[in-house]
């Protein structure tokens, strides 16, 4: 009766050892993939900021280019100079 306690005692020992490994592990596994997602999160952040920059950078192009083309027509008026839309080619 006391051999079985102890083997059985045994057993149980080995048993929560390899439950302790096991729990080891995973918690090593939960880390990294833990560590991956903040990097993939950060990586996320940087690219809708870029995103956002050049929404911001296209919008200023496009009021820059509506600017130029209102100078264009300005001074097409001033010279009298027919608006090249309006050319017909020869």
């Amino acid at each position: 009766m006391i051999l079985k306690q102890k083997i059985t005692t045994a057993v149980d020992i080995n048993k929560a050892k390899e439950k302790i490994q096991l729990d080891k592990t995973h918690q090593e596994i939960i880390t990294q993939l833990d560590n991956k997602i903040k990097k993939l999160e950060k990586e996320l952040e940087e690219t809708r900021n870029v995103e956002k920059q050049h929404q911001r950078m296209n919008g200023k192009l496009y009021e820059e280019v509506d600017r130029l083309k209102e100078k264009v027509a300005q001074y097409e008026k001033i010279l009298k100079i027919p608006s090249k839309t309006k050319r017909i080619a020869p």
